[in-house]
């Protein structure tokens, strides 16, 4: 008997001790394993921030930042309110997804016809700013915003494509602790500014790659076009003065968290435009033609502002931003049912004027 339990109970102990012996290891293996993890993840997380800053040349909000800059003393207390706008995660629509719209009040879609190379104009900023820019904010102004905004095309109202980026970098534009920029720094920050729209395929007017030949002038807007992938001309003279072209105007913050047209160019220059960031962000979509576009968030209070509320002045198209003064009673009445389909299909617009403009038998706004 006592052999045969020592012969049962030596088994059963070996046993035992080699199972602790497996699980010891199977843990120290483990934990080690999962420092090497951590190690590998920390280092492969530290990579990509370092990729990221340097693939994002232009990064629009400074997470980190922002809540210091804006108690900094730079922004009034107006100022430091709105600059968190920007850091917004949402402060850009996302384009690239589709949107939710009730499908009974909108049972087709709008399909106004728009410029081909309005529509070219749209995807390349669009992949451009989202790629390139870390999705800086940017939308439609001018009169491509009144034709989008009332119509659901830039054709309504203009010729030409009009748009608005604020300039990347805006609680410090030029250097830390200051909104403000010297001629020279200007010049730099413009050229950073423009260099991944030209390597991108864009042609812009009176810009050379090379820093060293290049003189922003302190320009208001600037012009551009898509060059030719195929065109073997000096790229530097790619502009064609009888195609269509987009104006892309700029602007940069100051410290009561307006953006400032026009910042750059000196007091006694051309007016200066100071719009509350909460008119702009966050960007809302719109619709050029049978694509989606960006817009301002309040577009009437936008256009009632920009140009120094050059739209609402009384010209010869009249004070209503919805229709032009010379149209006729039927086109007037037809804007309306496209501004009212553009709210209906989920679409930012102009709906906010259509009542007052009926209450006035379709005469002003």
């Amino acid at each position: 008997m006592r052999q045969l339990h020592r012969g049962g109970v030596c088994p059963i102990r070996r046993a035992i001790v080699f199972i602790v012996c497996v699980s010891f290891l199977y843990l120290v293996t483990a934990l080690d394993h999962d420092e090497t993890f951590q190690r590998q993840v920390s280092s492969s997380d530290s990579v990509v921030r370092r990729s990221g800053s340097s693939e994002e040349k232009l990064p629009l909000r400074e997470r980190n930042t922002t809540r210091a800059v804006a108690s900094s003393g730079i922004f009034s207390n107006v100022g430091a309110s709105r600059v968190f706008l920007i850091d917004d995660a949402n402060a850009m629509v996302d384009l690239t997804v589709r949107r939710v719209f009730n499908k009974t009040l909108c049972p087709v879609e709008p399909m106004e016809k728009d410029h081909p190379k309005f529509v070219e104009f749209l995807a390349f900023f669009a992949r451009v700013f989202r790629t390139k820019y870390n999705n800086t904010p940017w939308w439609l102004d001018e009169g491509s915003l009144i034709g989008v905004g009332r119509a659901g095309t830039i054709l309504d109202a203009d010729d030409d494509f009009d748009f608005f980026v604020l300039l990347p970098n805006s609680t410090a534009p030029c250097r830390q602790g200051s909104l403000e920029c010297t001629r020279e720094e200007f010049n730099v920050l413009i050229h950073r500014f423009l260099l991944p729209l030209w390597e991108a395929g864009a042609c812009i007017r009176r810009f050379n790659p090379d820093i060293n030949k290049f003189d922003s002038d302190r320009r208001l807007l600037y012009t551009l076009q898509i060059r030719n992938p195929n065109d073997t001309h000096n790229p530097l003279q790619c502009f064609n003065s009888r195609a269509p072209f987009a104006h892309m105007h700029l602007g940069m913050l100051n410290a009561d968290g307006e953006l400032e047209t026009n910042k750059w160019v000196g007091p006694n220059s051309h007016p200066k435009d100071k719009l509350p960031l909460s008119l702009m962000l966050p960007v809302r979509r719109c619709r050029l033609g049978a694509c989606d576009a960006p817009c301002p968030f309040d577009i009437v209070g936008y256009l009632t502002l920009r140009n120094r509320g050059e739209y609402m002045r009384n010209s010869k198209d009249g004070a209503c931003l919805l229709v032009k003064k010379k149209w006729s009673r039927v086109r007037k009445i037809n804007q309306v049912k496209k501004v009212q389909l553009l709210h209906d299909c989920g679409y930012n617009s102009m709906i906010s004027l259509k009542q007052r403009f009926i209450d006035t038998n379709y005469s002003t706004c």
